[in-house]
């Protein structure tokens, strides 16, 4: 499914992505300055319109301007909340998500968190479900095990990290840095 997020941000198209990892090249990335709040915001507002009446509680904190490039973090966005909504299912539950300015190793970066109040995630799968093509057992929805690995490169080709923190029953949190160069 392509969800289209307001003119300046578009998706591009999802079998496109899934091509290129299928094939296992690096995703290409053009950076431009670019506020990761305002991205992040386009990013809620698509999901709110494909689950409209769901809980997104959105807190941001410090400057989170850096050489980014929007689409591509906006695709990471879009994917990570989709999973927590399917996650969470059709009883609903509270998303968390935002953006903060932090110090990664004495350098400039932000920090991107995504938390629900999902099944969570056992231990052995925390860090397969970032694998190509992985799917965790019993998974319900129409996946086919690329938006965590498809985020991930996003995130990698960036230069930051990506990562979870969950336990069952207790929801997922999930996380990237991104390290901000220093303006010139």
């Amino acid at each position: 499914m392509l969800i289209r997020g307001p003119p300046r941000f578009t998706l591009r198209p999802v079998p496109w992505a899934k091509a290129r990892a299928r094939r296992g090249t690096g995703l290409p990335i053009g950076r431009k300055q670019t506020d990761l709040r305002t991205v992040l915001r386009h990013a809620v507002e698509s999901i709110e319109t494909v689950h409209p009446g769901r809980e997104i509680v959105v807190a941001s904190e410090g400057d989170t301007t850096g050489l980014f490039d929007a689409d591509r973090i906006l695709q990471a966005f879009v994917n990570l909340i989709q999973n927590a909504y399917d996650a969470m299912g059709s009883e609903g539950g509270i998303l968390r998500v935002g953006a903060a300015k932090v110090n990664l190793a004495n350098r400039p970066g932000v920090e991107v968190r995504i938390e629900d109040t999902g099944p969570g995630i056992p231990a052995e799968y925390q860090q397969r479900i970032f694998e190509k093509f992985f799917r965790m057992p019993g998974t319900k929805g129409e996946g086919i095990g690329l938006g965590l690995y498809i985020s991930r490169e996003i995130v990698a080709a960036h230069g930051g990290e990506m990562g979870v923190e969950s336990e069952p029953g207790k929801g997922s949190r999930f996380w990237f840095t991104l390290r901000v160069p220093p303006r010139a």
